[in-house]
């Protein structure tokens, strides 16, 4: 059996960081480790984690500063399986994941998976519900819509290490959409991916489930900055702006920089893309307007 690495970041999360551990801990085999990469945590990983032995279980404090990117690129510096899969301390890695993963043979460059999500807000029990399926199982084609061959790093994505070591460190640049970069770093480099339609993970929305519990990034993290980090994407891939560029617009709209999204799309070469941004503008600013979602 291949050798493979869990990572997981974590920061102010202690209770959802055991539960992440314990999912981790089910879907590694003996020849399966797990690196907790604590980012400087308040109550630290090391203590949150003290009650559970296993020595599998590897924690180490960041040395990087580059953000939550700057800490999976330590997470991976330290890894020494031939596969990594990532794991975010609030969800959760379904117990045959990476058992599925590692029995395919001839073994990609990376994939990914469908997940069931969980809606945790206010809730004391939830229900896990199927997230969209974006493919059958298999390799993921080459002509497939851009926006479903880019994948969140908490959707079951996985690497070879030595795929990782080839295409580069995880842009530290990037507070956010760092995994968006990443996807269309692979993308463009030509490699095979893997798509699971059977789920790999269960993703947990959340505010802040629990005490001491660090809210999701994506409440934590404004319409402003998002923009900047995706416009950052958008100039590294401009042959992919015509869905990047989506994303953008909808960012500038909800933060009110109108006159910043009407020069992005002026400056759009290809005129389909203009009129498709043209017209998300409007349709944006309606219905953040009407939903009270303008900030």
């Amino acid at each position: 059996m291949k050798t493979h690495t869990i990572i997981i970041p974590t920061k102010d999360r202690p209770e959802m960081l055991v539960r992440a551990v314990n999912s981790a801990l089910a879907a590694i085999d003996t020849e399966g480790e797990i690196l907790v990469i604590d980012d400087n945590s308040k109550t630290p990983a090391v203590e949150s984690l003290a009650h559970v032995n296993d020595a599998r279980i590897h924690v180490y404090v960041n040395e990087n500063s580059g953000g939550v990117a700057g800490v999976r690129n330590f997470g991976l510096s330290k890894s020494k399986g031939e596969i990594v899969f990532f794991l975010d301390d609030d969800d959760e890695i379904l117990p045959d994941y990476c058992q599925r993963i590692l029995s395919l043979d001839p073994l990609p460059a990376y994939g990914f998976s469908s997940f069931l999500e969980v809606n945790d807000f206010g809730k004391t029990q939830s229900q896990k519900m199927q997230g969209r399926i974006r493919f059958s199982t298999g390799p993921i084609p080459d002509d497939a819509p851009l926006n479903k061959r880019i994948f969140g790093f908490n959707m079951g994505f996985w690497i070879k290490r030595n795929v990782f070591q080839n295409v580069g460190n995880i842009d530290e640049n990037l507070t956010i959409n760092e995994d968006t970069e990443y996807g269309c770093r692979l993308i463009s480099a030509g490699l095979d991916a893997w798509y699971s339609a059977e789920p790999g993970m269960v993703i947990h929305t959340h505010n802040s489930a629990g005490a001491g519990n660090l809210q999701h990034i994506t409440h934590r993290v404004t319409s402003d900055e998002r923009a900047k980090c995706i416009l950052y994407v958008c100039e590294s891939y401009p042959s992919m702006v015509h869905h990047l560029g989506r994303t953008y617009i909808k960012h500038c709209v909800k933060s009110n920089q109108f006159n910043t999204a009407w020069k992005f799309t002026r400056n759009q070469h290809d005129w389909k893309v203009r009129v498709n941004l043209y017209l998300l503008i409007f349709l944006k600013s309606v219905a953040y307007r009407l939903s009270g979602k303008m900030q």
